[in-house]
């Protein structure tokens, strides 16, 4: 027994003269690899993918996000639409208002999606498209729900779906949203309204890059819904700030050498960022990443780590620490010993190289009495795993550290998550210290670069789905507004003489038209139209032609308009718009609107095209 604590106190001067000679006690690789719920996507085979199969060229329109959303393997669905949508397959309007929803069952028959209100079949085909009239917040939304235990169950959607039928027969389901709206599924959720616009800003652009950089993408659709994967959770008001962070980095994306890589965050990371490599196992992102101390995070999320104090030549007080000691002790001595105070500790042996403060075992020198009274120093080395097994912490965080205080050492045991790309408590701590969230970004995404694309604002100018062809007023003095072009469809309301309509487009007769964010049919005859909905513009030649029959020239791109003129066959005309089935032309004959079957198109300007 002598000689063993002479070898032991002789050992002692070696111990804190050169940090990588340790005695160590455990086996000191603690945790398994990130799972999916960490980022990191996993194919139909269990194999992991980081990087996307195809690279996303950046001039494209990243103005949308198709989100698959999680809806069971369900034939059966029920959309209630608060706001105007029409399915753009056969152009039916369908309006809700916030008071009374208009409620669509879809359902599978066949190969063949069918939609019905109430009773009445609105649509059946291999493909359906729920578009919105407008897309801005503000004009509606709609709710999914009776997929049982699927993610969308009871959740509100804005932008459109798009309904098709998957290969066992279930319906499947992808929500087209205009990508700052996106964001809102996702913001709120991940970061407090309270929290500094910059932070949420940050937060948007990181969420943003991830969606479109997801690995899993299909053809169509960019990201699914799965908490896995970002966990979208679709619209829901009352974030308002969250929301105008979401719009206002319309157009701003992270990239990295021309490509779109995922963009990775959690709610923190211990004071020091982490790489790909180390966190999932996978080489493939490892060159995007740099792991460099955070001392932001560490300081600003105080509430998000445990912390063992050891003062130096003190009574142990942690009953539980005291106890590991002697415990671990006693087996490298053979014998029983109480542990009285600690002398000197740190942490070492990194987990992974490169990284400072992701260490696997704690170095001590502790002064111990033997049972005989005698008392001594030795180094001991304790696996930092069993701070948290014999319940000194008690969190499931990731890492642990430590640093030099006055008088003693602390030992921390922190990170909710990865520690790659953002940290959320950091993003925070940086918006505090006067950082904007474009400087936030480069500090946590330092080796990409911030890419100007191509994202329309669906909040400004107002945005509707279709284009606008025209503007018309209502020349009746009470008119049924319908869903359908025919009198056999229902009146949704009814419009009034001098009512300003938007008309996108004609269908036998009946002009297509825009009023209070609704799409409906009107007929011709009940309306006047003004052509040129953007008079800046002046009056746009589209194509030069000729007359090909003798054809009757009207006031408005319907059957039912009045003639104004009469166009012979072989007579010049200039085409300046195109609405339906009718061109509106200039001519030696008159100005007006003809069906376009009766003109043959000559030429198009130059630099233009029909």
């Amino acid at each position: 027994m002598k000689k063993r604590l002479i070898s032991i106190i002789l050992a002692t001067a070696l111990l804190f003269a050169c940090s990588v000679c340790s005695i160590s006690l455990a086996d000191t690789d603690e945790a398994e690899k990130e799972t999916a719920s960490g980022g990191a996507y996993y194919d139909e085979n269990g194999e992991m993918q980081l990087v996307a199969a195809s690279t996303r060229p950046l001039d494209g329109d990243f103005s949308f996000t198709r989100v698959l959303l999680g809806t069971g393997s369900v034939s059966t669905l029920t959309l209630s639409l608060y706001g105007g949508y029409y399915i753009e397959e056969n152009m039916r309007s369908m309006l809700g208002t916030s008071d009374s929803a208009y409620v669509l069952t879809v359902t599978v028959s066949g190969s063949n999606i069918r939609i019905y209100n109430g009773s009445s079949l609105l649509y059946s085909g291999l493909n359906a498209t729920l578009m919105r009239v407008n897309l801005n917040e503000s004009a509606g939304y709609l709710t999914v729900s009776g997929c049982g235990s699927g993610y969308a169950n009871g959740k509100s959607y804005l932008g459109n779906l798009a309904l098709s039928v998957n290969s066992d027969g279930s319906l499947r389901v992808i929500n087209i949203v205009p990508t700052a709206h996106y964001l809102y599924g996702l913001v709120p959720y991940e970061m407090s309204e309270s929290w500094e616009l910059e932070t949420l800003r940050s937060q948007a652009v990181t969420c943003k890059t991830y969606a479109f950089a997801f690995p899993g993408s299909s053809s169509d659709y960019d990201i699914t819904d799965s908490v896995s994967y970002q966990g979208y959770r679709g619209y829901k008001a009352g974030y308002p700030k969250c929301m105008q962070a979401c719009v206002d980095v319309c157009g701003d994306l992270l990239t990295k050498d021309g490509r779109i890589y995922l963009t990775f965050y959690g709610a923190t990371n211990g004071g020091e960022t982490e790489n790909p490599k180390n966190a999932f196992g996978s080489p493939e992102l490892e060159h995007a990443y740099e792991v460099k101390f955070d001392n932001l995070d560490f300081e600003f999320a105080t509430n998000r780590r445990q912390t063992l104090e050891i003062r130096y030549g003190q009574p142990i007080e942690n009953e539980l620490f005291k106890s590991l000691i002697e415990t671990e002790a006693e087996k490298e001595l053979g014998c029983s010993v109480e542990a009285l105070s600690v002398i000197r500790a740190y942490a070492s042996d990194p987990k992974y190289p490169g990284v400072r403060r992701n260490m696997t075992m704690l170095q001590l020198e502790v002064y111990f009495a033997d049972e005989n009274g005698n008392e001594f120093s030795m180094p001991l080395g304790i696996a930092m795993t069993k701070l948290k097994s014999v319940g000194i912490f008690t969190k499931n965080y990731k890492i642990y550290w430590g640093s030099n205080v006055p008088g003693g050492y602390e030992v921390y045991f922190c990170r909710y998550g990865h520690g790659i790309g953002l940290s959320q408590c950091g993003a925070q701590a940086h918006s505090l210290h006067g950082f904007d969230y474009r400087e936030i970004l480069a500090f946590y995404f330092s080796l990409f670069d911030m890419t100007v694309i191509r994202e329309d604002n669906p909040e400004r100018p107002f945005a509707y789905t279709k284009d606008v062809l025209a503007y018309g007023t209502v020349t009746g003095s009470r008119v049924n507004f319908r869903s359908g072009p025919s009198t056999n469809y229902p009146s949704l309301f009814k419009v009034v003489q001098g009512d300003h309509l938007d008309v996108v487009g004609e269908r036998n007769g009946w002009l297509m038209c825009i009023y209070n964010n609704t799409l409906g049919y009107i007929r011709g005859d009940y309306t006047d139209i003004l052509l040129f909905p953007a008079p800046g513009e002046g009056i746009i030649t589209t194509a030069y032609g000729e007359a090909v029959a003798d054809t009757v020239i009207t006031d408005v791109p319907s059957v039912f308009g009045e003639t104004v003129g009469e166009l012979p066959l072989g007579t010049s005309v200039t085409v300046l718009r195109s609405i339906g089935s009718y061109l509106y032309i200039t001519s030696e004959a008159g100005d007006g609107f003809v069906p376009a079957e009766c003109v043959n198109i000559l030429a198009a300007p130059s630099g233009r095209k029909f």
